[in-house]
């Protein structure tokens, strides 16, 4: 393995790695946990995380990602049923758990898909990415008609 590709290896997995923190923190504003400023820190993770990619698919990996913390966390008291009967049936709650959460995260990224394909991919400022014009994005970043 090349340096080049190991530098690569290490960002792919820092950069999963922010996604799923940022996810998780955004969903602990949920009940029972009701941390609203830390919800709010995720998803400011996550635009942020969205932001500095300069791919599309890498922006949509960072938000299957995030969604699927998200989600996870969010929908933590799916496993319960399952836990009923441990012996039985709680073999299932991990997959259930997973695939719920990966399933949802997956709404989050195709419309994420839809912005950036009707939008097309228009460089930011910082060398990221942001939908093109036809898509109203208001951000203070890259104004008030997403360019």
């Amino acid at each position: 393995m090349t340096a080049q590709a190991s530098a690569s290896a290490t960002s792919r997995l820092r950069r999963t790695g922010l996604a799923l923190l940022v996810g998780a923190a955004a969903a602990l504003g949920q009940a029972p946990f009701d941390l609203l400023p830390l919800s709010l820190i995720g998803f400011a993770g996550l635009l942020w995380l969205a932001y500095r990619e300069s791919r599309g698919r890498a922006v949509l990996s960072v938000i299957f990602w995030s969604g699927t913390a998200y989600f996870g966390v969010a929908l933590h008291w799916i496993v319960e049923p399952f836990l009923v009967d441990i012996a039985r049936h709680g073999w299932m709650a991990p997959f259930a758990l997973i695939l719920i959460a990966s399933g949802m995260a997956l709404f989050w990224t195709v419309f994420v898909a839809a912005i950036l394909k009707v939008g097309g991919l228009a460089p930011s400022r910082a060398g990221g990415v942001a939908p093109g014009r036809d898509v109203a994005w208001p951000c203070p970043r890259h104004g008030a008609d997403g360019g």
